[in-house]
């Protein structure tokens, strides 16, 4: 079974993570954080739907998901 968040533009996104992997520059930093900021907010906003669907396991699992990318955020703007 898919996690509530796979998508095609997840995918994408998680692709282009990859291919940022191993990119010290400036730009990629910048990329990154753009990307798992974006990805923060739709995980938090899809963990609201889902609660308001009646499946808060996916919910919580969605939020905590919501927390690693946005503790991702925080930690890269800690280091620039």
């Amino acid at each position: 079974m898919s996690e509530p968040w796979e998508c095609s533009a997840w995918n994408d996104t998680e692709a282009t993570l990859k291919q940022l992997e191993n990119d010290s520059s400036e730009t990629a930093r910048l990329r990154r954080i753009n990307i798992w900021n974006a990805q923060a907010d739709f995980l938090y906003g899809l963990s609201d739907v889902l609660k308001q669907e009646g499946r808060h396991e996916d919910a919580d699992q969605t939020h905590s998901r919501a927390n690693e990318r946005w503790g991702m955020v925080v930690a890269a703007v800690s280091t620039q």
